[in-house]
């Protein structure tokens, strides 16, 4: 389990925000620079950063090809 970044840019549309990923899987140097050069494009819109756990195992399915 590894630690990973996403930028997100927030859109309030209406009477919600509406959250669009502009950039995932990323190290947390990558997130903080994919988040200032977001935010120095787009000077008018609004950018966050969100960390969540990344499980790289996660996606499999079936037996283990190295236990066989």
């Amino acid at each position: 389990m590894t630690d990973r970044y996403r930028v997100i840019e927030a859109k309030a549309a209406g009477g919600f925000t509406e959250r669009v990923i502009v950039a995932h899987s990323l190290t947390e140097e990558e997130a903080i620079e994919t988040f200032q050069q977001c935010c120095s494009a787009n000077s008018d819109k609004s950018f966050e950063i969100e960390k969540y756990n990344w499980f790289p195992e996660s996606n499999r399915i079936g037996r283990d090809p190295d236990l066989h």
